[in-house]
């Protein structure tokens, strides 16, 4: 699950800095996560989709913030970050790359990232994240219009992630012991 924390670096970088500052320090922060993740990269790993479209959603709303500080989307942050984490997630499944892929490929020997069931596993698992950050994004929306960045929010948010997180965790032995009993 740790590996999962680096790619959602530039998320928590947020949420940290406008915690402590505001929404522009946030929005600075992760995209300065977010370009030492893609800096960082090992040579033969491109950038992922997921990286690349954090730190432009949050170079735009860096802009936005130091534009307009005080604009009504600073309290929907919650939903139009979880929307573009749905959308990024859908994107990469329309582009038959899921982005779990980048993910998994970090602790899947090479000679397995080509094999159907790897792929179809990550593509059942990022359809899970994409449906969990789109309706978690929807109520957050609903949350935010109603009671403001409170608790609740953040209770929706936090099982927005901790939910898909538990299917990760565990979907991949269920299809390692299918395939086990498939192939024996």
């Amino acid at each position: 699950m740790t590996m999962y924390l680096k790619s959602f670096a530039p998320w928590l970088a947020y949420a940290l800095a406008a915690a402590i500052g505001d929404w522009r320090t946030g929005a600075a922060a992760g995209v300065a996560t977010g370009v030492v993740l893609i800096a960082t990269r090992r040579a033969g790993h491109g950038v992922d989709l997921l990286t690349t479209v954090t730190v432009v959603f949050l170079g735009v709303i860096g802009v936005l913030a130091v534009w307009r500080p005080h604009s009504p989307l600073r309290g929907y942050m919650a939903a139009l970050s979880l929307g573009t984490l749905a959308l990024a997630a859908g994107l990469s499944l329309w582009l038959r790359r899921p982005f779990t892929l980048s993910i998994a490929r970090r602790t899947t020997p090479e000679a397995l990232w080509a094999h159907p069931v790897f792929i179809r596993t990550n593509e059942v698992i990022t359809a899970v994240w994409a449906a969990s950050f789109a309706v978690t994004a929807l109520a957050c929306a609903a949350l935010s219009r109603t009671h403001g960045a409170s608790w609740p929010v953040v209770a929706t948010q936090v099982t927005g992630f901790l939910v898909p997180a538990a299917f990760t965790r565990r979907y991949p032995d269920r299809v390692r012991r299918q395939f086990a009993a498939a192939t024996a």
